[in-house]
């Protein structure tokens, strides 16, 4: 891998653009496996925290409830992504829920600027962090919960 170059050069050179989301099925696996692996590589050439090896079985956890899902740009896999209804290890519930914004919540490594600033230009705010290891004194990698601001997206907030 090359942090990603190849992955994108196939992206563009698809003969379609249109992007579908869509569960992850079994058959999956070895493309998700390489997108993590891709991952990891951008994750490192930008200092960033990188993500742990995810083993098959693990992956395969979030595939059979349908939680991982694919987007496809023609027969290219463009991304992954895990849908969580729960995480309290690294999502601040009570502060969204006591800004009303209950719902569609974005997390990412604390540290990772770059998401962070797309995340705020998309319209979300930080609403908490979260240390993820269980001894706080060690804990060198804090998640950041986002939550949109409903005001930039026309909504109106229980706590406007």
């Amino acid at each position: 891998m090359t942090g990603g170059v190849e992955f994108v050069d196939s992206l563009r050179d698809s003969e379609s653009t249109a992007a579908r989301v869509e569960p992850a099925t079994s058959a999956d696996l070895p493309a998700v496996r390489l997108a993590y692996a891709d991952g990891r590589v951008i994750q490192r050439e930008q200092g960033s925290a990188v993500w742990p090896y995810f083993t098959g079985a693990a992956i395969l956890n979030e595939i059979e409830p349908g939680l991982l899902c694919r987007v496809t740009a023609g027969d290219v896999l463009a991304a992954v992504f895990s849908v969580a209804y729960e995480d309290s290890a690294i999502w601040a519930h009570k502060e969204c829920v006591a800004l009303g914004r209950d719902g569609l919540r974005m997390d990412t490594w604390a540290a990772n600027a770059a998401l962070v600033t797309y995340y705020q230009r998309l319209g979300f705010e930080l609403v908490g962090t979260r240390c993820i290891v269980a001894d706080r004194r060690a804990c060198k990698w804090h998640s950041a919960t986002y939550a949109p601001n409903v005001h930039s997206w026309g909504g109106s907030s229980a706590q406007s």
